[in-house]
């Protein structure tokens, strides 16, 4: 099971931020060092950062350290549990324990997922550094690839996570440059905010955390959302499950007519949230029109049993991102489905 699957959010993937490299470039700054390697950040999306070596993409990683934050839970050590029950819910062979750290107030989930078919599928080797931060909690996970083949067992992983545990306890999150500390860039809270809720606040189906100065328009068919600078949208559009593919079609030629000309990545295969049972999947689009560049992304939230599937649509002028980055990842990162 491919880890970006396991691991999962609950943000809406959206290509508002810079397409990663796959490579460092000569003069790109390391964000830290974990375990004798060098790590830099390749992935903002959804408010998530994502870390890997170098040379290293997200297709062939061999390590990965991602750092994200859940709202909705102050109970770091249920959420801890939750991620190694799903994770064993997903494969029968699947093996989990859950370590503590009583000093710190954090805890550790520990998981082992086999990575593909047959007698020998290879693995993924999890570790989940979860503690409570505001309202919320925070998720620190490190993960290995151990391809199938491999001359690695439970003797070379013990010693491992002898070594990997104490680490990652007392891993700092980076900031986007490098710094030890919180990056501006993921979700954070801000002191006045406004709850757009579908259908309503009574009974919610889907709910985001906005700021107060943004305008939102909505009905029962969703919602149109305009930042205060009136440089980056958001529609959310609700449809039922069945008919999610053609009205994602249809949002992607509503937007071709709009712009000279635009660029569709291939969409990314659904991805479950092992804690909350919302599974997303994303396209982005690079657009430009009459010299100017843009950035959109659709998103697709859904959940089995949910009577309503939600599509986010978001988009800005590239050269504008920078001044509501934070914002929009505060928004993305908020986001439920009941």
């Amino acid at each position: 099971m491919p880890i970006r699957s396991i691991l999962a959010a609950l943000a809406l993937i959206v290509s508002i931020c810079a397409t990663p490299s796959l490579r460092a470039a000569s003069d790109e700054e390391a964000a830290f060092s974990f375990d004798g390697q060098v790590f830099f950040l390749r992935s903002t999306e959804g408010g998530i950062l994502e870390y890997l070596p170098a040379g290293e993409t997200f297709k062939n990683w061999s390590t990965l350290i991602s750092v994200r934050e859940f709202s909705g839970t102050d109970d770091p050590k249920a959420y801890a549990q939750k991620l190694i029950e799903n994770a064993k819910a997903s494969s029968p062979n699947a093996q989990g324990q859950l370590m503590e750290n009583e000093a710190a107030g954090s805890y550790i989930a520990d998981f082992l997922l086999p990575d593909g078919e047959g007698d020998d599928p290879g693995y993924e080797w999890n570790l989940w550094r979860v503690e409570q931060k505001g309202d919320g909690v925070e998720a620190v996970q490190y993960a290995v690839r151990i391809p199938a083949g491999s001359d690695v067992g439970a003797k070379e992983i013990i010693a491992a996570r002898e070594k990997i545990v104490p680490e990652l306890a007392e891993f700092k999150v980076p900031a986007e440059g490098g710094d030890s500390a919180a990056s501006s860039s993921a979700p954070a809270s801000s002191g006045d905010t406004q709850t757009y809720a579908y259908p309503s606040a009574d009974e919610p189906q889907f709910t985001m955390e906005l700021p107060a100065d943004w305008a939102v328009e909505s009905d029962e068919k969703g919602a149109w959302i305009v930042a205060a600078d009136k440089k980056f949208t958001t529609s959310v559009v609700v449809v039922d499950p069945d008919d999610v593919e053609d009205a994602v079609e249809s949002i992607k030629d509503q937007n071709g007519r709009r712009f000279e000309s635009i660029e569709w990545s291939e969409t990314m295969a659904p991805q479950t949230n092992p804690a909350t049972g919302v599974t997303f999947r994303s396209v982005d689009g690079a657009a430009e029109d009459k010299g100017v560049k843009h950035k959109l992304g659709i998103g697709v939230f859904s959940k089995n049993g949910a009577e309503k599937s939600f599509i986010l649509t978001t988009w800005a002028p590239e050269a504008e991102l920078a001044g509501n980055a934070g914002a929009m990842l505060q928004m993305l990162g908020s986001a439920k489905l009941q």
